[in-house]
């Protein structure tokens, strides 16, 4: 393994040779350690900070990139920062699974859904939650498709407190007891 500083304000950035030729001619293969899967790579605490940027306070790509570059001498580009936050957004399955769960068994859960434009076209923002607990997704539909898409109303048989709106009435039709409905005034 190689550590080498580039100039003297940047961070090391750490290489690890995968494979090397003896002068005599013979290649020795090495395995790479723990985490590292890529010749070259940014570790884990520059990916935290460029998805936190980019995903946390919605800074574009390019300004996570240059806000990066400028703040703590890191160069990275825009498709890095991507794949960063490609790669973060894939290792959410599990805590997204138990998050559902979570709502799923609760008594009390409050929905709700919202329109946005996602590449021009109307999605729908659906949410689920309860005090402690909040599950957002997009949906292309809004209505039963989209709520059931979020998978926590799907079977639910606590309270659901919503805005009356009818395609929350499926919810009434599987589960009787499952809806709360707003009072009349």
């Amino acid at each position: 393994m190689v550590t080498s500083a580039v100039g003297p304000s940047r961070p090391p950035v750490t290489s690890f040779s995968l494979e090397r030729e003896c002068g005599c001619g013979a290649r020795t293969k090495a395995t790479p350690p723990a985490g590292v899967d890529a010749p070259v790579q940014y570790g884990p605490r520059v990916t935290a900070a460029a998805v936190y940027l980019y995903s946390g306070q919605f800074l574009s790509k390019d300004r996570t990139a240059t806000a990066l570059a400028e703040l703590v001498g890191i160069p990275l580009s825009a498709g890095t920062v991507a794949a960063m936050a490609a790669r973060a957004a894939a290792d959410l399955t599990g805590f997204l699974a138990a998050v559902r769960d979570l709502l799923a068994g609760a008594e009390v859960v409050g929905a709700d859904e919202t329109g946005l434009r996602v590449a021009g076209r109307l999605h729908w923002v659906h949410c689920a939650r309860t005090g402690k607990y909040t599950l957002i997704d997009c949906h292309p539909q809004r209505g039963t498709g989209g709520i059931d898409a979020l998978g926590v109303l799907t079977g639910f048989t606590g309270v659901v407190v919503h805005d009356a709106w009818a395609p929350y009435e499926h919810l009434h039709v599987r589960h009787p007891s499952a809806v709360c409905r707003p009072r009349a005034a």
